[in-house]
């Protein structure tokens, strides 16, 4: 199995308790998500956000057919979204996230940027042995286990020789309009993309927060593998973030609650 090992322990109880169809499990993990998140929003901004989730068919047609990446969001959205006011919840989360799909690696080191320079290095190391720890926890067992199975089958879809599919710059490839056999310009592509916006996010994540989750994902545009899995769920993250944001930013209750 080429995904860490959350990705079948949070369905496991589920299962035991005779809930075959995985697309009601990931239903059950990413309704209360989307739900919490509409609480958080400013109540004037709830009804667009609604709006926008109801129309994301791609979030929908994801849990309809069962997509892995679809337990993985919910937890990635959790994360982001929790990571300026409830730091320790947002680790678990994030935490999670990385331990159910690789898709979630990506996202760590902006998110770790978000916390250091919002809160500190001492926070951000606090909040990346949480993280850390989690994945752990999930994949321990495995690791012990047989540690070089383990490792190869996390890293398979990024070092196995796959064919090229996706709807990034792959597709001069698969539309036949370049001749490339081998991923190698791709994954250079790719890797420098990812320190470019690593680069850039430090700089200036104090006032762009919310590009991290974008820059994130940027990277898989130019890779080998560029599925449209790997996209359609940012949207949905950056405008929760930005909406909660000014949920904290301008509540009293909040400001009352943080500041007395």
């Amino acid at each position: 199995m080429s995904y860490p090992a959350g990705c079948f322990l949070l369905p496991a109880p589920f299962l035991m308790l005779g809930i075959t169809d995985i697309r009601i499990i990931y239903l059950i993990f990413t309704l209360p998500a989307l739900a919490y998140v509409v609480w958080l929003a400013p109540p004037k901004l709830r009804l667009p956000f609604v709006g926008a989730l109801a129309v994301s068919l791609a979030v929908w047609n994801s849990v309809a057919s069962g997509e892995t990446g679809t337990l993985c969001f919910p937890f990635m959205l959790l994360g982001w979204v929790l990571a300026k006011r409830r730091p320790w919840a947002s680790a678990i989360f994030m935490g999670i996230a990385i331990a159910v799909k690789q898709l979630a690696w990506f996202l760590l080191p902006f998110y770790l940027i978000l916390i250091l320079r919002r809160a500190g290095l001492k926070r951000a190391l606090s909040v990346t042995s949480v993280v850390l720890g989690i994945f752990l926890a999930a994949n321990v067992w495995f690791i012990a286990g047989d540690p070089k199975l383990w490792l190869t089958s996390l890293v398979g879809p990024m070092m196995d020789n796959l064919f090229p599919l996706g709807i990034g710059v792959v597709t001069l490839v698969t539309s036949g309009i370049v001749d490339i056999q081998s991923p190698l310009i791709f994954t250079l592509m790719e890797g420098i993309v990812f320190v470019v916006g690593l680069v850039w996010y430090f700089r200036y994540c104090q006032r762009y927060p919310h590009t991290g989750p974008i820059l994130a994902m940027l990277p898989l545009f130019f890779a080998w593998r560029s599925l449209w899995s790997y996209f359609f769920y940012i949207d949905i993250i950056v405008l929760a973030a930005v909406i909660t944001d000014e949920y904290w930013n301008y509540s009293p209750e909040v400001s009352y609650a943080l500041h007395g």
